[in-house]
């Protein structure tokens, strides 16, 4: 009898993504208005994202539904508190 296992990625702060890479938001500990802010902008649970640019200044593309979207710069301060799942190449 052969066991299915089923491995999920585990989420990574933003900071430990590279350029190019996909993920999907999982959690993010930015509290009072720059998390209104990020969240007013897009960047929520769930929603997936790429990273443009990581170093001091982070760019993510945060990709909707609906083929719009926009880019995001957080400090590498704010970065580190957003945790990301990433998205194995060519899904």
């Amino acid at each position: 009898m052969t066991e299915h296992v089923e491995i999920k990625p585990v989420p990574v702060p933003l900071t430990r993504m590279t350029r190019g890479q996909r993920g999907v938001l999982r959690e993010a500990t930015i509290e009072g208005s720059d998390g209104e802010m990020l969240v007013a902008m897009g960047l929520r649970p769930n929603c997936r994202l790429r990273v443009c640019r990581s170093g001091q200044t982070c760019i993510v593309a945060v990709e909707t539904g609906c083929g719009g979207g926009c880019r995001i710069g957080l400090s590498r301060h704010l970065a580190d508190r957003v945790m990301v799942e990433p998205i194995a190449a060519g899904r």
